[in-house]
């Protein structure tokens, strides 16, 4: 439904989703953290951004417990809330969280690794909009 542009109905069903893991498997299962994931990106695409960055933070915070700080499901995560954050304006916290994804992208899968290229991306540009061109 995501995919499709069809938000708010895809936000109901994660939400269920959501309830239906934590109360089966528990918060700190890594199906469960994926859904509060999932959640979170289908509200930032609603423009739900406080609730999105919250769940974020408590995903980042289960993943980093659950599966380590160098899994690429934690990595993915911390991308994800750094571009929520400069989207919302947030860039000088934003700035940390980028630099430990695309640090991690690249130590864990090389630097010539798409992923790794795609975190670097996303650090250049928020240095970009920053002011900080030499770094970026």
């Amino acid at each position: 439904l995501k995919a499709m542009g069809r938000y708010q109905e895809s936000e109901t069903l994660c939400r269920h989703a959501l309830e239906g893991k934590e109360a089966t498997l528990g918060c700190s299962d890594p199906s469960t953290v994926q859904s509060i994931h999932d959640l979170a990106m289908v509200l930032a695409a609603l423009s739900k951004n406080e609730e999105a960055e919250s769940l974020l933070r408590r995903a980042l915070e289960l993943s980093n417990k659950a599966l380590g700080s160098a899994h690429q499901s934690t990595l993915t995560t911390h991308v994800d809330l750094a571009v929520l954050l400069k989207a919302t304006g947030k860039r000088e916290e934003a700035e940390p969280i980028m630099r430990h994804a695309a640090e991690g992208k690249e130590a864990t899968l090389g630097p010539s690794h798409p992923d790794t290229l795609a975190s670097l991306h996303n650090l250049a540009a928020l240095l970009e909009v920053m002011g900080k061109h030499d770094e970026a």
